[in-house]
């Protein structure tokens, strides 16, 4: 799938809002990891699962990218990327 970030860019600055561009797009990103964490948690909590007590392994194409910001946004022991992720 071929990228385009000028046009993500021209999009997040047409949002209407004060913030600088570059704080829209973090803003965005943290909605993200918000929403995984959600997905986490609620399936750990219907197994009964503590997730102080887990690492999560990243794997596929954006697993490694987005999985390490989770340890800003959840209580994980750990998040284990290996060498080749998607391979």
């Amino acid at each position: 799938m071929p990228l385009y970030p000028d046009l993500a860019h021209e999009a997040f600055a047409a949002l209407a809002s004060s913030l600088p561009v570059s704080e829209r797009i973090r803003q965005a990103w943290l909605i993200g990891l918000h929403n995984i964490a959600e997905g986490i948690i609620d399936i750990t909590i219907r197994r009964g699962l503590d997730i102080r007590d887990l690492s999560l392994v990243a794997y596929g194409a954006a697993g490694p990218m987005t999985l390490p910001g989770l340890l800003d946004v959840l209580p994980l022991e750990s998040v284990i990327v290996p060498p080749n992720p998607g391979g």
